[in-house]
């Protein structure tokens, strides 16, 4: 019994360190419908925001304010840049909780 339980420790230990290896860059992209921003994080050490003036624009087909498409487009992008998303979320902020922020939450494998 005690030859089992050393190999089942020795097994949990190696898959750990393994993990343990792995190193990853984090961002995270969230959109403003209402006021039309999109806004990048990077690491804790990058940021930026642009306006995208999404509505104004017929042809893209984006005409309400809780459209997340302008966000799916640029997690898209992220994606064709090895950037694995690990979860989407929208929040309902302000009275009567009429905004929303949809944010993406993205990982990237460090070589």
């Amino acid at each position: 019994m005690k030859p089992n339980l050393v190999l089942a420790l020795l097994f949990l230990l190696s898959s750990i360190l393994v993990v343990a290896q792995e190193k990853y860059e984090f961002c995270i992209i969230e959109y403003f419908p209402k006021k039309e921003i999109l806004s990048i994080s990077k690491n804790g050490t990058e940021h930026s925001s642009e306006i995208v003036n999404f509505r104004d624009n017929p042809k893209n087909g984006y005409h309400s304010v809780y459209d997340a498409n302008p966000l799916l487009e640029r997690v898209k992008l992220f994606q064709e840049k090895d950037w694995e998303v690990m979860s989407f979320n929208t929040n309902l902020v302000g009275r009567r909780y009429s905004k929303r922020i949809y944010s993406a939450y993205l990982r990237k494998k460090i070589k």
